[in-house]
């Protein structure tokens, strides 16, 4: 199976090359004008990639992948809108403050037209102020209000609110197991409540001290947490599993207050809005907490989102300076600048050697890694102690393309993974920042000259358990190549990358003798996969195994049955892929010796091979 990775060439004098400065380039254009009074206060992305704002005259527009506009595709919408979110099957919310009447929630059905459901209840002088949506439809807002509330809204039900024991709230967001984040920009924490509207934070996560959280992202490992601080503002992180908290992970910010929109795209990428005082940017955060500067902005930012593809959105009320017009602006990156070509010297000779001149060997065109292909096969119920057994080899193949122009000479590349300590089987793993190890190492010199070397790393032990949690693996390549000039050139990428989720395995098997259905440590084991797993892989092919103790019959017929027990196991936990297929290896593969009960446990098992 192949993957592809982004990666950023270094020229030899260590200067970037193929990226763009710090936003130096970056424009906001025009995507999707919403009309001269419409004035968009936020906006939120579906999962084909419209994007919907809520609009200051009462109007939804929604702005097609494409960039079309239809501005009246909802009808009946409240005035006063102050907040939009995206549901289910491509379901909007709107939350609106209506003044005599307290505050409204509206649900529209991915085709717009009239309001699908309304709901409405409390004082006056409840204000809503931001809304989001979990998986299964469940809407959630936050009231300002004496006191503050939380709103929640079932799929389908009736709003409650529950007060808070803090004095305000900056940010709502739902993680993927639904529980609820809210920032308390008073005491300076966030405040998480499971799907119960029960608190389970006791008083709260300290974001950090002196400062305001805001706005929030999440994935399936962090929390990241927007803060204005009192000259500067930055990203907060709190990792999910263990509730420990990086505060001023990425900094310093310009520009950021409570309010400054934050999204995050499907690499783990951070971006984030500034729109405080003269300060008018677009950041973006690389996963390890660099901050770049994406684009410098005539307006200020209202919402920010990230599509499929990585494109960044956000929108404009339509002001500025000078006057733009109001809509969905995408952030549009000029493309880089290519790296001249040194011009060969008078008496260079056109053979290809490994010789040099005299002298400081002169740079030639940037050096490049193509993409890393991998293929690893998980195995179920078959590994003991949480380590991938050691006869199923990982191994990534990195071929190194040598420029126009050149052949390579030869190629190193070597494997890190962050630093990890192993907490024990079931715990997972915890991550040192700002270490490495390296987790494998090869090169490969080529007898003549090449325009292309494969190398071959083999991930050592200390990766296999890396690669069990899913860390982030880099690979670093050095090149070497030969001009026609007879001048070498050296050049170096970085290439980040996830290879396939590896799993800890039970230490028995995970069905009994003759039998098809998922025992109790097999049951076990398939939810902790489907939490680890992505949930619509490309490709899944599932591979049933047997002892030997019944007939070679029976034994293709429980392989096959044990394969189909668990890929239905994985579905009815939300695991589908796009195609998947059944085989059977009967007991004709034995990963341990069948004349002993331990060993026949250990090969009553399942494989899975997973495309991404």
């Amino acid at each position: 199976m192949k993957f592809k990775f982004v990666f950023a060439l270094l020229a030899v004098t260590a200067m970037l090359v193929g990226a763009v400065t710090a936003g130096a380039a970056n424009t906001a254009t025009l995507f999707g004008a919403t009309g001269a009074s419409s004035s968009p206060s936020t906006l939120a992305i579906d999962s084909s990639g419209n994007i919907f704002t809520a609009n200051s005259n009462s109007t939804i527009s929604r702005i097609t992948s494409s960039g079309t506009v239809d501005n009246s595709w909802a009808t009946g919408v409240l005035p006063s809108l102050t907040s939009i979110a995206t549901g289910p099957s491509g379901s909007v919310f709107v939350s609106s403050d209506t003044g005599n009447d307290g505050y409204k929630v509206q649900k529209y059905a991915s085709s717009g037209g009239a309001p699908a459901a309304e709901t409405s209840t409390g004082s006056i002088y409840d204000r809503p102020r931001v809304i989001t949506v979990d998986s299964a439809g469940t809407v959630y807002f936050f009231i300002s209000s004496s006191p503050n509330k939380l709103g929640k809204i079932p799929s389908g039900g009736s709003a409650v609110t529950s007060n808070l024991g803090y004095q305000a709230a900056g940010g709502l967001i739902t993680d993927s197991a639904g529980n609820l984040y809210v920032t308390d920009s008073t005491s300076n924490k966030v405040h998480k409540y499971d799907t119960s509207f029960t608190e389970v934070t006791s008083g709260g996560w300290p974001v950090d001290v002196g400062l305001f959280p805001g706005n929030m992202a999440v994935d399936s490992t962090y929390l990241y947490v927007a803060y204005r601080g009192t000259i500067f503002g930055g990203i907060s992180r709190v990792k999910l599993s263990d509730a420990s908290v990086t505060s001023a992970w990425a900094t310093p910010l310009s520009g950021l207050s409570g309010s400054s929109p934050i999204a995050i795209d499907s690499t783990g990428k951070i971006y984030v809005g500034a729109g405080s005082g003269p300060t008018k940017s677009i950041f973006s955060i690389s996963t390890s907490g660099a901050v770049t500067t994406l684009t410098t902005l005539d307006f200020q930012p209202m919402g920010l989102v990230v599509d499929s593809s990585g494109n960044v959105y956000t929108a404009n009320l339509g002001n500025g300076f000078p006057l733009m017009t109001a809509g969905v602006y995408k952030i549009t990156v000029a493309a880089p600048t290519p790296t001249p070509t040194p011009t060969p010297s008078s008496n260079s000779s056109s053979a290809t050697t490994t010789t040099t001149t005299t002298g400081k060997p002169a740079p030639g065109p940037a050096l490049k890694v193509t993409d890393i292909p991998a293929e690893i096969t998980l195995d179920l119920g078959s590994s003991t102690g949480g380590t991938i057994p050691a006869e199923q080899p990982i191994i990534a193949e990195v071929p190194c393309t040598a420029p126009e122009g050149q052949l390579l000479d030869r190629c190193t590349v070597n494997v890190t993974a962050p630093e990890y300590v192993l907490l024990g089987q079931g715990d997972g793993i915890s991550v040192r920042a700002g270490k490495k190890i390296s987790i494998g190492k090869a090169t490969v010199k080529a007898k003549s000259g090449k325009k292309v070397i494969v190398v071959k790393v083999t991930i050592n032990g200390k990766g296999r358990k890396a690669l069990q949690r899913n860390l982030k693996i880099t690979a670093t390549v050095g090149l070497t190549a030969i001009t026609v000039s007879n001048l070498k050139s050296s050049g170096e990428a970085n290439t980040e990358m996830r290879l396939p989720t590896q799993l800890i395995s039970p230490q028995a098997g995970i069905f009994d003798s003759n039998s098809i259905t998922l025992n109790k440590a097999g049951v076990a084991f398939v939810n902790r996969l489907a939490l680890l797993l992505p949930k619509a892989p490309k490709q899944m092919t599932f591979i049933g195994f047997a002892d030997n103790t019944g007939v070679p019959g029976d034994n293709r017929w429980l392989g096959d049955r044990r394969a189909k027990a668990v890929r239905d196991a994985l579905e009815a936990k939300g695991i589908t892929a796009a195609k998947s297929s059944i085989e059977t290896k009967a007991a004709t593969s034995p990963r341990a010796d069948n004349a002993k009960a331990s060993g026949r446990e250990r090969n009553r098992r399942v494989s899975i091979r997973i495309t991404y």
